[in-house]
């Protein structure tokens, strides 16, 4: 069973496709899809600390670097904003 295109395209579902394939250990296709959650909510934290770990993994360092300037920026106080930057 698949969502409709208008559903599977929003923040919340693709930070939940990110995150299952972190735990598949397929860092490549939960990159991609914590990139389009990014895209779809950049204002959204949701999941921000697994696709952190994602990029440590990948030694995606300047990636991982921006991400942490980003989520300081949306919200310096939260867990998932000083996980990325550590």
């Amino acid at each position: 069973m698949q969502l409709p295109h208008k559903h599977y395209n929003t923040g919340w579902v693709l930070s939940q496709v990110g995150k299952a394939h972190f735990e598949l250990v397929d860092y490549k296709e939960s990159e991609r899809a914590f990139n389009n959650a990014r895209l779809a909510s950049p204002y959204s934290l949701e999941g921000m600390d697994i696709y952190s770990t994602v990029l440590y993994h990948l030694k995606e360092d300047m990636k991982l670097s921006y991400l942490a300037q980003e989520l300081i920026s949306t919200d310096r106080l939260a867990p998932q904003s000083c996980e990325a930057s550590h």
